[in-house]
């Protein structure tokens, strides 16, 4: 873990207490995914059959039909029938092509092949004609979990470069697990894996570059990771738009033309890695991302003298936004409690837009970063708005398209957080912040068993107990080892950091005189 920089703002070197914080708090992130993994019900990650089934295609050679036009196959809808079965009576997909002749529209030739083809990768050692179809599901849910394996890490450097503290950054990633949903997603079957990470490596990157880190490598690496994150979904595209600004703004010192060029000569890269992708749906279709399902969504007219009202939508784009953005688990059937996710937003908005633009010497690089989710979510709400028109139709409205930017959001928040909080309370509100992450990541999945198990009632009962150990693909000692691996990693993790942001020491003695005083 190395923080080079020409920067002088730039936090000092990572002693062996921060080192040891974030190893403890990846290993609890990528514990509490794993625990995701096995403790869901099988097909219930919003479009995990689909994501199955693309990936499935792939095994028998690249095929990838015009959004639209590819089917479901009808063993993995069966196997999704199969999923209230216990698990010990659960079939194979090759068992159940022979008995099920039932179809449908898989939308996910609607995005770029590249998770499918990766997790056709991981399904040609699995032999899923003759492994139960639940088995199959998990292999690949624990496949995809290497793709949380980064995050804490990029979270973490990118946070503490743009405050300048340490403590923020370990801070900012324990962070990650106060967000249920965020867990779930990566400890399922779903292209938004790869998507977050890899939209998350250019975050960071274009973070290194605002402040301060022109090496070659950081160039060449923005411009391959946002060209591989184009080709995995299309709620890359805004970072088109934002590594542009990025690079045509910094760094500061270097003429404009040269900025240009440099924009221009990552852009140009990116497109030959991946964003050729977006121009060949253009070019084709006639759209930049057509729908899969929009030949099973069709138009339907507005009544004579009614139409949308975008009051009553955008009341309806927040509270759905919001509550799926923290948790709303199963498919979309157990929400976190709605005051909880409506404080949680209404305050993280309002202590950003308070504290996180006013003068301090990284507002610049506060102001640029800030823009990745403004884009993200301005996409979202235009193209569910543009759906709800036609259909009348409130689809789209998935807080979890907001992951893509979750480095930048816990970064720009942290500014916040740190010119709110008086300088001599911030190791007290670090402390808090770590125990109500951690609070949070055990409430979503008790959320989720009380849901799937209990009949939402707060309880736990030898009952609900018996069906989810029943249910789960994994069985009673898989589902055992989780559970105590995760209170295992995440206890030392707690320990570790909490010592270590309550720790009077626990940034450089030299940031205390820094003109970056006010973010340390």
């Amino acid at each position: 873990m190395t923080e080079p920089s020409t920067d002088r703002r730039a936090p000092g070197p990572v002693t062996r207490s921060e080192r040891n914080a974030v190893v403890a708090l990846t290993m609890a992130f990528v514990a509490v995914c794993a625990a995701w993994a096995v403790l869901t019900p099988v097909f219930t990650v919003p479009d995990e059959p689909a994501h199955l089934n693309s990936a499935l295609r792939l095994t028998d050679g690249f095929s990838w039909p015009a959004p639209g036009e590819a089917r479901m196959a009808p063993e993995v809808l069966a196997a999704r029938d199969e999923g209230d079965l216990p698990a010990d009576d659960r079939s194979s997909l090759g068992e159940l092509a022979e008995r099920n002749e039932a179809s449908g529209v898989d939308q996910m030739t609607q995005h770029p092949p590249l998770y499918y083809g990766l997790a056709a990768g991981v399904l040609t050692v699995a032999d899923p004609e003759d492994t139960r179809a639940d088995l199959t599901l998990l292999l690949l849910r624990l496949a995809g979990l290497v793709f949380a394996v980064p995050l804490p890490f990029l979270v973490w450097s990118a946070t503490r470069r743009l405050t300048g503290s340490p403590r923020a950054g370990v801070v900012g990633a324990a962070s990650l697990l106060a967000v249920p949903q965020l867990a779930q997603v990566l400890g399922g079957v779903s292209n938004d894996g790869l998507t977050i990470a890899l939209c998350s490596v250019v975050t960071w990157l274009a973070v290194l570059w605002m402040t301060g880190d022109t090496r070659r490598r950081v160039l060449a690496g923005l411009g391959v990771a946002l060209g591989l994150a184009l080709l995995t979904k299309g709620t890359a595209l805004p970072f088109v738009v934002f590594v542009g600004i990025v690079l045509t703004v910094w760094p500061r010192e270097a003429t404009i033309l040269r900025r240009l060029l440099t924009a221009v000569a990552t852009l140009a890269l990116a497109f030959a890695v991946g964003g050729w992708w977006w121009l060949r749906n253009l070019l084709r279709f006639g759209d930049v991302q057509p729908s899969g399902l929009a030949g099973t969504r069709p138009t339907k007219p507005w009544e004579p003298g009614t139409g949308p009202d975008p009051v009553q939508y955008l009341d309806l784009f927040w509270s759905r936004v919001s509550v799926r953005f923290w948790g709303e688990f199963g498919l979309l059937d157990y929400p976190l409690p709605e005051i909880l996710t409506d404080t949680l937003s209404v305050l993280a908005v309002a202590v950003v837009l308070g504290y996180a633009y006013t003068r301090h010497p990284r507002r610049l690089q506060t102001v640029v970063l800030s823009l990745l989710p403004v884009v993200v979510v301005l996409m979202l709400l235009a193209n569910t708005w543009r759906h709800f028109v036609r259909t009348q139709l409130t689809a789209g409205m998935q807080g979890r398209y907001l992951f893509v930017a979750i480095v930048a959001l816990i970064a720009v928040s942290a500014v916040a957080w740190m010119r709110c909080i008086p300088a001599d309370r911030h190791r007290r509100a670090g402390v808090a912040v770590v125990l109500g992450s951690t609070f949070l990541a055990v409430l979503g999945p008790f959320r989720q068993y009380i849901g799937a198990y209990e009949n939402s009632l707060y309880r736990v009962t030898g009952d609900g107990i018996g069906a989810m150990l029943t249910a789960a693909p994994a069985g009673t000692v898989g589902v055992a080892t989780a559970v105590v691996a995760t209170a295992v990693v995440g206890t030392v993790a707690l320990v570790l950091v909490v010592g270590y942001v309550s720790r009077r020491d626990g940034r450089p003695r030299r940031q205390r005189s820094s003109p970056a005083q006010g973010l340390t």
